[in-house]
């Protein structure tokens, strides 16, 4: 009865560790300017447009970012800004059934 009880018991946790990992997702991506140069330290927002929460993550060196944990099942738009320049609004939907998408983000400005 015991050893039943332990594959019974696995059985549950495996089936339960991807229904788990289904509900997040992993965004990332790249801010670049009208040339296409990345461009550091640009302010990325993410909004959850459900509840209007919003986070933000500062571009690293190479210009990318990243936002973990995002809820699979909510809409969310985000953009960057870099010296009062934006990018505009970009959709990221609970229809994207993508794990990890890239969004990568174009600011209406020319770096020097």
């Amino acid at each position: 009865m015991r050893p039943l009880l332990l594959a019974a018991a696995l059985a549950l946790s495996l089936s339960y560790a991807p229904t788990y990992a289904q509900d997040t997702r992993d965004l990332e991506g790249i801010v670049s300017d009208l040339k296409g140069n990345s461009i550091a330290k640009a302010i990325v927002q993410i909004e959850d447009t459900a509840t209007l929460q919003v986070r933000s993550y500062i571009a690293n060196a190479e210009g990318k970012y990243y936002f973990l944990g995002l809820s699979s099942g909510t809409d969310y738009r985000l953009r960057a800004n870099y010296r009062n320049h934006s990018s505009g609004w970009h959709m990221l939907t609970r229809f994207d059934a993508r794990r990890r998408p890239v969004v990568n983000l174009k600011i209406d400005f020319v770096a020097e």
